[in-house]
């Protein structure tokens, strides 16, 4: 298995600051089956659009160490952004990036030596990549909750593949005290070794806000494998516990 899966993990909240005071805000990724932090995921925009349309995102693990750096770039197709992740333990690069020609690519290399491997693609309707999943369950988001299952095709640019995917409405949750709904959103059996679990979604049912993510990560354990999280979003910038400094600067300043 590749040590670098780009799923749909911590990446997938680069939309939801439209709706935050702030527009930095802080992924804080725990492990699925405890208390514990596994590391952050701190959102800098790096453009004067309102919302942002390019991002700079630095991981940290629990102890305030970078683990990760992403840029992302949605002002060419907000359902498919251009992006690159790297994974600083082990080297991994992959992402999507589209040519001056108007061209697609997703592209990805293992190791910090390895080989890079391209695999054009050619955007249609009804295809999400990285992030974008965000935006297009906002979009569908009314039959998702009259209870429609939506179908769309997944850019994994780590697999280079393109896989078929379905979410749908699960039993709502009460969260901070309030209702909120969930989607969860299946694999393709064909692929379905690439996933731990199935994901799970959670939003605010009044402002389409994502409030928490439940699946694997993109980030890797000490073994070199990714391992399944459970994400909550908050606007502004991690705590002094896993990040010195404050202000929505403090956490991207380094992610270049």
């Amino acid at each position: 298995m590749p040590r670098l899966l780009a799923a749909l993990p911590v990446v997938l909240c680069t939309a939801a600051s439209a709706e935050l005071p702030s527009h930095c805000y802080t992924g804080y990724a725990y492990h699925a089956h405890s208390d514990d932090l596994a590391f952050t995921a701190h959102y800098r925009p790096v453009d004067e659009h309102d919302p942002p349309l390019r991002w700079r995102v630095v991981y940290r693990d629990a102890g305030g160490e970078i683990i990760g750096r992403k840029s992302m770039d949605l002002s060419h197709n907000r359902f498919i952004p251009e992006f690159r992740l790297r994974v600083l333990s082990s080297g991994d690069t992959a992402g999507i990036r589209r040519g001056p020609e108007g061209d697609w690519r997703m592209f990805k290399r293992e190791g910090p030596n390895g080989e890079v491997v391209v695999e054009p693609f050619e955007p249609r309707p009804g295809m999400v990549g990285d992030s974008g999943i965000h935006p297009f369950v906002q979009s569908r988001f009314e039959r998702l909750m009259a209870g429609e299952p939506v179908t769309f095709d997944f850019v994994l640019a780590a697999r280079q593949k393109i896989a078929d995917m379905r979410i749908h409405r699960i039993e709502d949750t009460m969260l901070d005290g309030e209702r909120a709904v969930r989607f969860r959103v299946t694999v393709d059996m064909l692929l379905a070794d690439w996933f731990v679990e199935d994901l799970v979604l959670t939003y605010d049912p009044g402002s389409k806000r994502l409030l928490t993510y439940r699946g694997i990560s993109n980030m890797q354990d000490e073994s070199g494998e990714p391992y399944p999280v459970l994400v909550r979003y908050r606007p502004g910038s991690p705590p002094p516990v896993t990040q010195a400094g404050g202000g929505c600067g403090a956490g991207g300043e380094t992610a270049r």
